[in-house]
């Protein structure tokens, strides 16, 4: 899973040494600020802690856990704290001995000081909340690639095979973590016991001895299937696993295919793609595979670009700069990763509530910090309006018996139901025949992060 191994070093203040390095630190983050970080009590200290006058909100995503490789910020008491590069930092000097849950560790130029919102009664070693509102401190990690702009430089998650059952494959994540595509019945005993019921993309799922665990990579900004629970947010790609139930059982990672006699996307593999998500579900017959800019929701065996690759106008994916990198001839930075050129380099531009060279989609505001251009809204995937949908049905006026078409399409939003002449969940863009008997109204709403819409449309009968 994303991060799922992820060692952290949560710095604790329980010597004398760490606490002058604290004071130090006040000179940079603001009396108010370190005042919300101090009210954590000492390992040797009986005294109950201040309470802090605000509840601790955080900028990040926190349903994914600690994400190290997107900065975010921190807010309790007026004062607003950006995740920052040890390298970039003045307070602690690289080389400084600080204390961590782990014990004494020295502050390298690779690590990232990562600012998080920690709830009420959490306990570290040596340092504690009793706040209902939460407490505000910081986790210290190092960074395998390095940290630039308050966040770690990932990888390319970089999928062997796509998403494909009937081929063993492996990936490799922004940390460079190898995965392989595994039986079930050959992790039973390390991972997930077989009959045990688990959270997957596609929802509550018991572990079965047919079972094959498919690591895939998803891409920046995707949102986890039918649970919602899982998404990404590193500008690489993430690594993640769906569960598929093999119709003739697992071998070496891999269903089985006797006679080969098994529906796949067919043809030859694209260079540089990968499998849009889920495209390998409910195939009912082979089916081609199709070359696409972005994934749809439409058909089957979709693939698209890579992560560090982009689709050029002759339809072929050809490799883009990623972050610190510069842009050999003919190429540019890689689209979807939150990069921008910068002199000859693409660098990591700065999200909503950091200062520093803002997002395509972002502007700078009065006090230097980039914000949402007018008209959206901040939310868990970036800055979103509200849902868009475009809804027409031809021809609108039919003779008895007769059928129409209704075509619709929605941005910005996660579902659509329909109502009044049709009904139940629609997906964001498609369209329907509809045979009515007397004229009838169709009505479509929209639901996204932000609000939702509706729409509608007749089909007369003469």
């Amino acid at each position: 899973m994303p991060n799922g191994d992820i060692k952290t070093k949560v710095k604790t203040k329980i010597s004398t040494k760490t606490m002058i390095l604290v004071a130090v630190g006040l000179i940079i983050y603001g009396a108010a600020f370190a005042a919300t970080i101090l009210s954590l009590p000492q390992s040797n200290d009986n005294i109950p802690p201040s309470q802090p006058s605000s509840a601790c909100t955080s900028s990040a995503n926190l349903n994914s856990g600690t994400n190290y490789y997107v900065a975010s910020t921190v807010s309790q008491n007026g004062v607003v704290v950006p995740d920052v590069c040890a390298k970039d930092q003045n307070g602690w000097p690289i080389g400084t001995e600080i204390s961590s849950s782990q014990g004494t560790v020295i502050l390298g130029s690779n690590d990232v000081l990562k600012y998080m919102c920690f709830p009420n009664g959490w306990q570290g070693n040596g340092s504690a909340c009793s706040n209902p509102d939460g407490c505000a401190d910081r986790i210290v990690y190092t960074c395998p690639n390095g940290c630039e702009n308050g966040a770690c430089i990932p990888n390319a998650c970089v999928d062997s095979d796509g998403e494909n059952f009937y081929t063993a494959g492996i990936v490799s994540g922004p940390s460079a973590t190898l995965q392989h595509d595994t039986c079930a019945k050959d992790q039973a005993t390390t991972g997930y016991p077989l009959g045990q019921q688990i959270q997957t993309e596609q929802g509550p799922h018991v572990v079965g001895a047919n079972d094959v665990f498919e690591y895939v990579c998803r891409p920046n900004g995707w949102n986890g299937g039918q649970t919602g629970q899982s998404h990404c947010s590193v500008p690489t790609g993430c690594e993640n696993w769906v569960i598929y139930t093999c119709p003739n059982g697992c071998q070496d990672g891999t269903c089985i295919c006797p006679d080969g006699n098994c529906f796949q996307c067919t043809g030859e593999t694209p260079s540089n793609m990968i499998l849009c998500p889920g495209d390998y579900y409910g195939l009912t017959a082979n089916t081609a595979k199709l070359i696409v800019n972005k994934c749809t929701d439409t058909r089957k065996c979709e693939y698209t670009c890579s992560p560090g690759y982009a689709l050029s106008s002759d339809g072929v994916c050809i490799q883009c700069a990623q972050a610190n990198q510069p842009p050999a001839s003919g190429q540019s930075c890689c689209p979807g990763l939150g990069l921008i050129l910068q002199g000859n380099l693409c660098v990591i531009c700065a999200q909503a509530g950091l200062s520093g060279n803002c997002c395509p989609d972002l502007i700078k505001n009065s006090a230097g910090v980039c914000a949402c251009k007018p008209g959206l809204t901040l939310t868990s995937a970036g800055c979103m309006g509200r849902p868009s949908i475009s809804f027409s049905v031809s021809p609108t006026r039919i003779n008895s018996g007769g059928s129409a078409t209704l075509k619709w399409s929605a941005s910005n939003a996660t579902s659509c139901i329909a109502s009044n002449g049709w009904s139940g969940e629609q997906g964001i863009q498609g369209s329907k025949t509809v045979s009515p008997k007397i004229t009838t109204k169709y009505s479509l709403t929209c639901k996204g992060l932000v609000g939702s819409g509706s729409i509608s449309a007749t089909v007369t009968v003469k």
